[in-house]
């Protein structure tokens, strides 16, 4: 990209791709050395702590939601892990101290879930952090169809089984929004 200036050189490469469709793009994080298991990759902080991360009013593809009305924009090379149904890492969300408007002072910690080696690419759940999807899509990731989703559309269209199904921390906002989702069926 024309305009792209890293942020975490040395860390992570972002591997661009072209659209394969108006929709569909094939661009990807990779990690530049390895990790194991459990290993913290980076720490993302918000614009109020000296950090890259906003908040947004607006729900985008790029977003991530980090309360039950809160949404964020990473600002970062990180912006382009993909989703997988069989995540590489996992996203732990410290929320703003305060909602609205204004810098967002969360962290997020980005923790392997299982080794991913020199290379390998970053992929997170994207249900465990937005209950609603801004663009929902059909998975084409390589967890195999005993664990593909398919349809990602956000963790409202999910079970809480499926949640929780080993594919990393279910943000505290989207177990609370499931509670509520169960509790009204």
């Amino acid at each position: 990209m024309k305009d792209y200036v890293p942020t975490h050189q040395g860390l992570v490469t972002v591997n661009f791709g072209e659209p394969t469709t108006s929709s569909s793009y094939t661009s990807s994080l990779s990690l530049d050395g390895g990790a194991r298991a459990g290993d913290v990759i980076a720490v993302l902080r918000g614009a109020g702590r000296d950090g890259l991360i906003t908040r947004t009013m607006d729900v985008r593809y790029t977003s991530v939601q980090t309360g039950e009305s809160d949404h964020i924009e990473l600002n970062s090379d990180f912006v382009y892990m993909n989703h997988a149904c069989d995540p590489s890492v996992e996203l732990i969300i410290t929320p703003a101290t305060a909602g609205g408007a204004g810098d967002w002072d969360g962290e997020i910690v980005v923790k392997a879930r299982r080794e991913i080696e020199k290379g390998g690419d970053l992929t997170f759940f994207y249900p465990v952090t937005e209950w609603e999807m801004a663009q929902p899509f059909e998975c084409a990731c390589a967890a195999g169809k005993s664990r593909c989703l398919r349809t990602i559309s956000g963790a409202k269209h999910l079970t809480l089984q499926q949640l929780q199904d080993n594919r990393g921390t279910v943000s505290p906002h989207i177990l609370e929004l499931k509670r509520r989702q169960q509790a009204q069926a």
